[in-house]
């Protein structure tokens, strides 16, 4: 049996898709870290988006003119005619360069430089943004499986407290209102714990989004909760005027210098 490797062959795109969807697939493990969902938000499509953009932004901004223009060569051949006898070919060249003395051309690239300032600021918020979001995703997952774990410990023990219940019913020991009771429970805390389930696979499903993997509902959080040490007293205070840095305050003063 031969079978062709045109790309365009129905078979070989198939192929691929499944191959590519494979590949995808084997970065959402069942289990990640919070240091690892850090990291796997910096590869989301609209970071890598804004990082697309500004590398394009700086290509763009090196074919800005400069003060001088381009420099232009025209060759004309032609013949010359004459009623004299000077007659015969002719070749004229001409060279010219244009000169901007209107400082256009500084401005055009402070311009292109405010804005290339703008551009690579939004991507660092678009990062940082990123990586905010897949944190709290994590804590949200985490949250919701130690409350699902919590709810399936409270089901397992009023199952067995009702199997105890009938079985005393059934021994004359405790009277029917005792069993209904029981089974109230039990159906109580199994509604809580699929509730609570279902709040986990949102929470899971929200954490693929931010870190960018196909949609996985067995998705579970490893390891321990981060735990960041509280700088001292001086250190909130320098950190505090450090704030002007942060990407979303330089974006909006970038923008208010390229609006100018």
């Amino acid at each position: 049996m031969h079978l062709s490797l045109n790309p365009l062959n129905p078979l070989v795109v198939v192929v691929s898709l499944l191959l590519l969807c494979t590949h995808v697939y084997a970065a959402s493990a069942n289990e990640i870290s919070f240091d690892e969902a850090i990291k796997a938000s910096a590869q989301i499509p609209k970071v890598k988006a804004a990082i697309v953009d500004l590398e394009a932004r700086t290509i763009a901004d090196r074919d800005l003119p400069s003060d001088r223009g381009r420099l232009t060569v025209s060759v004309a051949p032609g013949r010359r005619l004459s009623p004299t006898a000077d007659t015969g070919n002719e070749l004229r060249i001409g060279i010219s360069q244009g000169w901007n003395l209107g400082d256009l051309s500084k401005k055009r690239h402070a311009a292109a430089r405010a804005e290339h300032q703008v551009i690579s600021a939004e991507r660092r918020v678009k990062a940082l943004a990123a990586r905010m979001e897949a944190a709290l995703r994590w804590f949200d997952l985490r949250l919701a499986e130690q409350a699902h774990q919590l709810a399936q410990a409270e089901l397992s023990i009023i199952a067995e407290l009702e199997a105890t219940i009938i079985r005393a019913r059934k021994a004359g020991v405790v009277t029917r209102v005792a069993e209904a009771e029981a089974k109230s429970a039990h159906a109580n805390a199994k509604r809580l714990e699929l509730t609570l389930e279902g709040e986990r696979v949102a929470a899971a499903l929200a954490l693929c989004v931010a870190v960018g993997v196909l949609p996985d509902i067995n998705l579970r959080t490893a390891g321990p909760m981060p735990a960041p040490t509280i700088p001292p007293e001086a250190e909130i205070s320098r950190l505090k005027h450090k704030t002007e840095q942060l990407p979303q305050i330089a974006l909006r003063r970038l923008q208010s210098v390229a609006s100018l």
